[in-house]
């Protein structure tokens, strides 16, 4: 079953590249014949930060722009972009342009405003498959659908699980728009599954069943209905514990929601539960552990850049650590890379260029000009990309 629903996905990403686009923010009415693969990617990563922040911002004002930044993306069919074939992984593998419209669609799920919907239900109405889940059908099931729906845009199978949890968000925090005691938040939460189109116990079942048949690869490939459900519901659960709930987590848990089901939806509870000067530094703590960086740790860099100028002290002391331990870290080789060092240093620049103020590039403008003078010309390079291609996003599904 999953390797007939990753198919499907691989046909929904070979059509954005040849389907669907956006005309990035200047929107102009006249376009290049020819654009660098390079220079639509820059400004792809910088849409998806932007989008990002103004979902993390839960700013209203700026569901119009949103909204029309998802519309133009299903309408337009000859983005440079897509032509391009560029297919970042963020951490999952996808057109930039699918990668904008997740980020889109979670940033106005966040935000949860009802203006959303009607485009929201555009997406889930020219899905082949709604109100079905791929992820849990039968291959003969699947097939007849495939074959009785030629004409199907699957270039939207990627984005229907977040657009069904966006939907069931906003119209759960419209019922019960401030779930500030236990009885308010259980009907905020049976007002999102009731939505999302699942049970509370059928989502646990899920994310257990997926769990245990990808284990370490659950990253590689979008999220499904489950886990997408379960990162939104830790935000309302944040949300709700912020307005004085205290419950919220616990009553879930009991429930049987097991968080470290999904890095995006553990991160989420483990800020929530902290006060926020101690955020930064078990962030950090977590960072200094890793020995290897797997996609899972995009998630923990992104949540360290989300915090914007205030991570760079932690960053620079960080680096710090990192030059004086490869001063005494051994190769196997003279030519081979540091083991730990090498991967490490380059980490932090990418955070660094992730939060993309002038602030941060300072300091990747430092670490050159010191990469330069030791005569560490990898890290130099990277760097100096680092520089390039700010602000760099991790993800776009979280």
């Amino acid at each position: 079953m999953w390797c007939l629903r990753n198919r499907l996905l691989g046909i929904g990403s070979l059509a954005l590249l040849w389907g669907v686009g956006w005309d990035s923010a200047a929107q102009s009415e006249t376009r290049p014949e020819r654009v660098h693969p390079l220079i639509a990617a820059a400004q792809m990563r910088a849409d998806i930060h932007r989008v990002r922040q103004l979902g993390l911002s839960q700013d209203r004002s700026a569901v119009p722009e949103l909204i029309r930044i998802l519309e133009a993306s299903l309408d337009d069919t000859d983005h440079p972009v897509n032509r391009n074939r560029l297919k970042p992984a963020l951490p999952w593998s996808a057109s930039y342009l699918t990668h904008l419209q997740v980020a889109t669609i979670v940033a106005l799920g966040r935000i949860g405003d009802p203006r959303a919907l009607p485009v929201l239900e555009k997406i889930l109405a020219s899905d082949p498959f709604h109100p079905l889940d791929p992820t849990r059908v039968d291959n003969e099931v699947l097939e007849k659908i495939i074959l009785s729906k030629p004409k199907a845009n699957w270039s939207l199978l990627p984005l229907t699980p977040f657009a069904e949890v966006a939907v069931a968000r906003i119209k759960a925090e419209q019922a019960i728009p401030r779930a500030n005691t236990l009885a308010k938040w259980q009907e905020q939460v049976r007002h999102f599954f009731d939505a999302v189109g699942m049970s509370l116990p059928e989502m646990v079942q899920q994310l257990a069943d997926e769990k245990q048949s990808r284990r370490l690869y659950v990253h590689h490939s979008s999220p499904s209905r489950a886990r997408a459900a379960l990162r939104a519901l830790a935000e309302m659960a944040a949300e709700a514990y912020r307005e004085g709930c205290r419950e919220s987590f616990r009553w879930l848990q009991h429930a049987g929601v097991a968080w470290d089901a999904d890095i995006g939806a553990q991160l989420t509870v483990e800020l929530a539960t902290r006060a926020p000067e101690q955020r930064l530094n078990w962030l950090m703590e977590q960072m200094r552990s890793k020995t290897v960086l797997t996609p899972a740790e995009w998630y923990l860099s992104q949540a360290i850049a989300d915090l914007g100028d205030r991570a760079i002290p932690a960053l620079e002391k960080w680096l710090q650590e990192l030059w004086d331990e490869r001063a005494i870290e051994k190769r196997q080789q003279p030519n081979e890379p540091y083991p730990h060092t090498h991967k490490m240093i380059r980490q932090a620049y990418e955070i660094l260029s992730a939060i993309g103020s002038r602030a941060a590039l300072r300091v990747l403008q430092a670490q050159s000009e010191h990469c330069r003078g030791l005569d560490e010309s990898y890290l130099e390079y990277h760097s100096e990309l680092s520089i390039r291609d700010a602000p760099w996003v991790f993800v776009s599904d979280w």
